[in-house]
């Protein structure tokens, strides 16, 4: 839209005009502009209700439609889960420590490719660009000097290992950097654009091969998409990248990459690693650190202590003959790393993981829902700067957003508040687990309030509705309109008897459908009497049963169902597709392209609420049944079911399926004839 506040309040107001009308039967939306002109409704009271919906948007959740299988299936899962990680804490509390002692005593060579990871010490690394690397002793290596626009690192080692898995790269803080790091941007952000590993054998036997890095992992990413770990390998070289930025500044950072397969010679080889920073502008890495391994799967670790060698590990140990030497958190400290080593450690966890990978996942499906507090769905003035709400609603003069007035709070119609009750009444604190802000709550409190809100206009509302579903009129023959303006009440003794009934029975519909449709009013016959007629032409006084015709959505499914060709597909999104099988309700109300064939029997206008639907009978409906594909379709359809019957049973099933009864011995007749003929 072209003003993007007129459009929000006219969204408001259409939200607050169906609402009032439909469970209300009041006309509050006259009161946009003024005064309302008969019923008591101020502008004020408009423009408070109006903040019950005002953080209102429409998102799309994931909904479990079966919760009672997923929860069987998740309590069964936990017992079994339990037990494992029960067993597994009892064997580390139990077991770990001694292993860790004699482990310590004697650790297995770095050189023979048992470790976790190794980190590169002895490294040699230069920038393109002039950036100065200082090593810091540990490992990782300080850039001073130069931060340049861009940059790309080449670093290069040699190594003896024979089957190297991954690499890991780590990012450290420190304190010479913007809020420490660890890039040297200047809000201590970094992004890697890209990174190549190459190896080459020492003896010269063999050119350098390129590293196919895959499965990557980082402690921390800016997001999922252009600035995650996986977009510092991807096709993009400058616009992508590894970055951490508010969540991740300030602390230690690693990713992990793994090699496809395990790489290594004989003899040793010489490994290059290549790392570019393209990305944005001076976003380098400002204390970077390097290490490889021969485990298996390598994985990110997190934390200074599981960064640390072997050797650190066994130096930490600092030779003590038992772990209680030690203090509580050192002592822990040391065995959450070393546990990461030890091989009945790693299988036991690996189940453990195994297990938990397995969990029970709910069977959801994809709703569209008007909610607080969840993602909005993408509108059209998204890439224009604007919100998808303003939480604060204002009184309108006149109703111009241009003309803003005082900032208004949660109201209800004051005409419904008995008793000298105001709002605060119905509203209540929202809690500190809440999602929402509880105002819709506190609407349908008010709404439902019998004693000194609205609930006793409500069940009057809902009881004339359900009346006119059964009966074709309404006791108030304006649904939408119990206002001054609407029609006044045909059996009024009628209507309170029927909403005193709804409320006693706790609202239930049931009980109240039953008292209608098993009265005398609704079995009354059909025939029609001319002295009656003349003292109630409209049937108001109920004298006789009034024919009516289906609506147009059960004429659509009957032809589907009858002929075989309903969809009976559940849930998911609408469709503007006219030729669909699936039932009506699954059309998509778009506004400026409505189902034609639907239009023809009355479907309802979708620009504003409707209260009662037209019933015309003219003569397209007629030409609709005789030349329609779909209409014909169907009875092609249901033809071919019948094909296969000798002509009397086909005719006796025909009847059946399509009109609900056997023919008379007369329609009987006159079916077999005519194909006969």
């Amino acid at each position: 839209p072209v003003d993007i506040r007129k459009d929000e309040a006219d969204r408001f107001d259409n939200m607050i005009d169906v609402m009032s009308k439909t469970f209300l039967g009041v006309t509050v939306s006259c009161a946009r502009c003024h005064d309302h002109k008969y019923d008591p409704i101020p502008t004020r009271d408009y423009y408070r209700m109006i903040t019950t919906f005002a953080t209102t948007i429409r998102s799309e959740i994931d909904v479990d439609l079966n919760p009672a299988v997923t929860k069987a299936g998740l309590a069964k899962w936990q017992v079994v889960h339990d037990k494992l990680a029960a067993g597994l804490a009892k064997w580390e509390k139990e077991s770990l420590p001694e292993r860790f002692i004699a482990w310590a005593k004697n650790p297995p060579d770095e050189s023979g490719g048992k470790f976790k990871w190794l980190v590169l010490d002895d490294l040699q690394i230069k920038s393109l660009n002039g950036a100065v690397f200082k090593s810091q002793g540990d490992g990782s290596f300080l850039l001073t000097g130069n931060n340049p626009k861009d940059d790309r690192w080449v670093i290069t080692t040699e190594s003896k290992a024979k089957a190297l898995t991954g690499i890991r790269i780590e990012a450290l803080a420190h304190e010479s950097m913007k809020q420490n790091g660890p890039g040297r941007a200047d809000n201590g952000n970094f992004a890697l654009s890209d990174i190549r590993v190459f190896v080459e054998p020492l003896d010269g036997g063999s050119k350098r091969v390129a590293v196919k890095l895959v499965n990557p992992q980082a402690t921390f990413e800016q997001n999922k998409g252009g600035l995650s770990v996986a977009s510092s390998i991807d096709a993009d070289k400058k616009k992508t990248g590894w970055a951490v930025d508010q969540g991740g500044i300030g602390k230690d950072q690693a990713a992990v990459f793994e090699f496809s397969e395990p790489v290594g010679f004989a003899d040793g080889f010489k490994l290059t690693v290549e790392m570019d920073f393209f990305t944005n502008t001076s976003h380098t890495i400002g204390r970077p650190r390097l290490a490889i391994t021969s485990h298996p799967k390598p994985v990110p670790l997190k934390g200074s202590a599981q960064v640390a060698s072997i050797a650190k590990l066994r130096g930490a140990f600092k030779g003590a003959e038992n772990l209680a030497e030690l203090g509580e958190k050192e002592r822990q400290g040391l065995l959450k790393v070393y546990r990461t080593l030890d091989s009945e450690w790693l299988k036991r966890d690996t189940k453990l993981k195994a297990h938990l990978a397995a969990k029970p996942k709910p069977q959801t499906t994809k709703v569209q829902i008007s909610s607080e507090g969840y993602k909005p769905i993408k509108h059209h003035a998204d890439g224009r700067g604007f919100p998808h709400y303003y939480k604060d609603v204002h009184l309108l003069k006149r109703g111009d957003t241009r003309q803003k007035q005082e900032k208004m709070t949660q109201g209800f119609l004051r005409v419904l508040m008995r008793d000298t009750k105001d709002e605060k009444k119905w509203q209540q604190p929202k809690p500190e687990w809440a999602r929402t802000s509880f105002r819709r709550k506190a609407m349908a409190n008010w709404l439902t309030d019998t004693d000194h809100g609205a609930g006793q206009l409500l069940a009057r509302v809902i009881v004339n509705r359900i009346w006119k579903h059964h009966l074709g009129r309404g006791i108030v023959n304006t649904p939408n309109d119990f206002g001054l303006q609407g029609e006044v009440p045909t059996h009024p003794e009628l209507l309170d008897f029927l909403a005193g009934e709804l409320i006693n029975n706790g609202w239930r519909l049931k009980p109240l459908h039953k008292k209608i449709v098993m009265s005398y009013v609704y079995g009354q016959s059909t025939n029609f009497s001319q002295a009656k007629s003349q003292v109630d032409a409209e049937n108001a006084l109920y004298w006789r049963c009034t024919p009516r015709r289906l609506e147009a959505e059960p004429i659509r499914d009957s032809l589907l169902k009858v002929s075989g060709l309903l969809d009976t597909t559940m849930f998911g999104k609408g469709t503007l597709d006219p030729l669909m099988k699936r039932r009506s309700i699954y059309f998509q109300i778009k506004r400026s392209k409505l189902i034609p064939t639907m239009q023809l029997f009355d479907s309802p206008e979708p620009l504003v609420g409707q209260g009662a639907r037209p019933s015309t009978i003219i003569s397209p409906q007629a030409l609709m049944f005789m030349n329609n594909g779909q209409i014909r379709a169907a009875a092609m359809s249901l033809a071919g079911k019948l094909e296969a019957e000798v002509n009397s049973q086909a005719v006796m099933l025909g009847y059946q399926t399509v009109i609900g009864r056997a023919p008379s011995l007369r329609e009987k007749q006159a079916i077999l004839a005519f194909i006969t003929k």
